[in-house]
């Protein structure tokens, strides 16, 4: 699935005109800022520990300590809920071209989002996002409760990422169906009927994220990509006879 959205992007060279708008480079400006930020903490605590702190062997331990520091680098940003989302929402810039433009390529249509449409997308995905957070939190919970009662918390840990996975892969998902016209509720019930694809695409953008900076634009692009190709090979939403356009 995510071969296919690879050749795509590079087929068509998908990241042309991205970043044409002026206040979309400033958006990712600041998601850059922000992901900086995390990544100097990384550099700065291994630094810390490296110069100021007595290790017997230090190359076992410089590249010891480089790892883990940049395990919290990573876990910072793909697992911490509120932070994932955040990034997510900032992002939302570049899923949304990506995803409307893959839309264009692949029904021949040539619509080309306003201002407005970004602004209406934005609003959106942090909609998306909040009520993707609290429903992870409460499914967490349950999960957590129900392993525990049946003996089988050992369990816990990886059904608990495989939910992140779906959450994750939702919002990209959710970016098609917005170009169908779906409200969130109505978007909410497509994306569980194809809850494999949304694991499959939530676990590639978390792997992603662990890469530094990279991953962080990597991300939203290989999965805005995979995610239409996927719902428009599948006709999802063709049944509602709807018109092809930008909410």
């Amino acid at each position: 699935m995510h071969v296919k959205g690879n050749q795509f992007i590079k087929d068509n060279k998908l990241w042309k005109g991205l970043f044409e708008l002026k206040w979309v480079l400033w958006l990712s400006i600041g998601l850059g800022l922000i992901v900086s930020f995390l990544f100097i903490n990384a550099c700065y605590a291994w630094m810390k520990e490296l110069f100021f702190t007595d290790h017997g062997d230090l190359g076992i331990f410089s590249s010891s300590t480089l790892s883990s520091s940049f395990n919290v680098f990573g876990q910072a940003i793909a697992i911490d809920g509120g932070l994932k989302y955040l990034i997510l929402i900032f992002a939302d810039v570049i899923i949304f071209h990506c995803t409307v433009t893959t839309v264009n390529i692949l029904s021949g249509n040539t619509q080309k989002p306003s201002f407005r449409d970004f602004v209406n997308a934005e609003k959106r995905m942090i909609r998306v996002s909040f009520t993707a957070w609290i429903l992870e939190m409460i499914a967490g919970i349950i999960v957590a409760v129900i392993l525990g009662i049946i003996g089988l918390d050992f369990l816990k840990d990886i059904v608990l990422l495989i939910l992140e996975f779906y959450f994750i892969g939702h919002l990209f998902l959710d970016n098609y169906n917005e170009q169908y016209g779906l409200s969130v509720k109505e978007s909410f019930n497509v994306i569980k009927v194809h809850a494999g694809a949304a694991i499959g695409i939530g676990f590639v953008a978390y792997i992603l994220f662990f890469i530094p900076i990279v991953g962080l634009v990597v991300a939203p692009i290989l999965g805005a990509v995979t995610g239409a190709i996927y719902m428009y090979s599948k006709n999802v939403n063709a049944e509602l006879e709807r018109d092809l356009e930008l909410v």
